[in-house]
C-alpha cells in the first residue's frame, strides 16, 4: 500500500506542467488583452505612420499643383477674372526704338493702360517709353505725363527755345528750368501721417504728388532717384515732414547738384543732409561694415551701377537686414522693395555707400 501513494505521489510530480504549457494556458486565458495590444502596437508603428506619409504625400502633390498653377500664371501673366494680361516688373533692359514701339503695340492688345500709352506713343521720350516696358508700375505716371501741367509748361518753353539764338542750348535749360520751379509752390505737397512717423518709409519718384515737377533738364519722375533717396532718408530719422523729394530736388538744383544729362551729383548725398543736421560718411562696401552700421541705427544710401534695378546709374536705401538679405527701399519700384538682397547679388553692382546717422 505504502509502496502504491509513493507511486502515485510521483506520478503526480510527472504530471506538472512545463513552462510551455503554463505559458499556452497564460496565452488562452489572456488572448483577448494580449490580441488588443498588438493591434495598438501595429496602429503605432505600421498604419499611423503610414497615413501621415499619405498626407504628407497629398500636401506636397498640392503644394507641387499651386507652385505649377502659379507658375503658369506668372508664364501667361493673365488674371483669372478678366482677359487682360498683367505684366510684371522685369530685370531692366534697355530697348531700340524699334522694339519699344512693337512691345508697346504688342501690349495694348490685352492691357488698356498700355494702349492709352501707345495711342500717343508720339508724347513720350523714349526712356520714359522703355522703363514702363520694364516696369508696369509706371503706367498711371505715364498716363498722366502729357497732360500735366509741368508737361505742357516744359513743352512750350523747348518750343520758345528753338526760336532763341543768343544762348546756348545748356544755359537755355537751366536758367528755364530753375525760373520754372521759382514758381511751384511745394507747401502743397503733403506726406501721410504713415509716411511721417516711419522709421523707414518708402517714397516713389514717380509719385503723382511730385513726379511732373521738373528737375534739371527731366523730371522728378524719371531722374529724381537721388532727391528721393535723400528725402526717405532725412524724414526717417529727423521726422522732418517738409523733407519730401520735391523739397530735396529744389535744393539739388539751386545748389547745382544736378549735372543736365548725366543726373544728381554724389555731392547731393553729403550737402544736403548735413542741412538737416545729419551725420554721413562714405563707407567701405562690406556686408560687416553695412550690417554693423544698420545695428547701430544708421541708414544707408547706394549708388548703384546697371544691373537689378536701373539701365543706367541709380541710387537706393537700404534700412535694415534679415538672414535672407538687405531691405531695400527702390525709389523707381515698389516690387523691388519687398523682397531681400543678399550680399552677393548687390555688391558688384554698388559703386559707393553713404552712412547716415541723427
Amino acid at each position: 500500500m505504502e509502496n502504491n501513494r509513493d507511486y502515485t505521489r510521483r506520478s503526480r510530480r510527472r504530471r506538472e506542467l512545463t513552462p510551455r504549457e503554463k505559458l499556452l494556458i497564460i496565452l488562452k486565458r489572456n488572448i483577448y488583452p494580449i490580441a488588443l495590444v498588438v493591434i495598438i502596437i501595429f496602429s503605432i508603428v505600421v498604419i499611423l505612420p503610414a497615413e501621415k506619409s499619405r498626407e504628407a504625400k497629398k500636401e506636397v502633390t498640392a503644394s507641387i499643383t499651386e507652385n505649377k498653377n502659379n507658375t503658369a500664371q506668372k508664364e501667361t501673366e493673365t488674371t483669372t477674372n478678366k482677359n487682360t494680361k498683367v505684366y510684371k516688373t522685369i530685370k531692366p533692359k534697355t530697348r531700340t526704338t524699334e522694339k519699344i514701339v512693337a512691345d508697346l503695340k504688342e501690349r495694348s492688345k490685352h492691357d488698356e493702360k498700355y494702349k492709352k500709352i501707345y495711342d500717343r506713343i508720339d508724347e513720350y521720350p523714349k526712356g520714359m517709353l522703355n522703363a514702363v516696358l520694364n516696369n508696369p508700375e509706371m503706367q498711371d505716371f505715364l498716363i498722366g505725363y502729357p497732360d500735366n501741367q509741368y508737361t505742357l509748361k516744359y513743352l512750350k518753353t523747348q518750343s520758345d527755345e528753338s526760336e532763341e539764338t543768343t544762348l546756348t542750348e545748356t544755359e537755355t535749360v537751366q536758367e528755364t528750368t530753375q525760373d520754372s520751379n521759382e514758381k511751384i509752390d511745394l507747401s502743397d505737397i503733403k506726406l501721410t501721417e504713415k509716411e511721417r512717423k516711419s522709421a523707414h518709409p518708402l517714397f516713389i519718384q514717380w509719385d503723382e504728388r511730385w513726379a511732373y515737377i521738373p528737375y534739371g533738364d527731366e523730371n522728378i519722375g524719371m531722374a529724381g532717384c537721388g532727391p528721393t533717396c535723400m528725402s526717405m532718408v532725412i524724414v526717417g530719422l529727423t521726422h522732418n515732414s517738409e523733407a519730401t523729394p520735391a523739397e530735396v530736388a529744389r535744393y539739388s538744383e539751386e545748389n547745382g547738384y544736378y549735372v543736365n544729362g548725366q543726373g544728381t551729383s554724389w555731392l547731393l548725398m553729403s550737402q544736403v543732409a548735413k542741412s538737416y543736421g545729419i551725420t554721413v560718411n562714405q563707407m567701405a562696401v562690406s556686408q560687416i561694415e553695412m550690417e554693423n552700421a544698420l545695428d547701430n541705427g544708421n541708414m544707408l544710401i547706394c549708388s548703384v551701377g546697371a544691373g537689378d534695378f536701373t539701365t543706367q546709374g541709380h541710387f537706393i536705401v537700404i534700412y535694415g537686414y534679415t538672414d535672407e538679405g538687405f531691405l531695400v527701399n527702390d525709389p523707381y519700384c515698389k516690387v523691388r522693395s519687398t523682397k531681400k538682397w543678399s550680399f552677393g547679388r548687390i555688391k558688384n553692382q554698388i559703386k559707393t555707400i553713404w552712412r547716415y546717422s541723427y
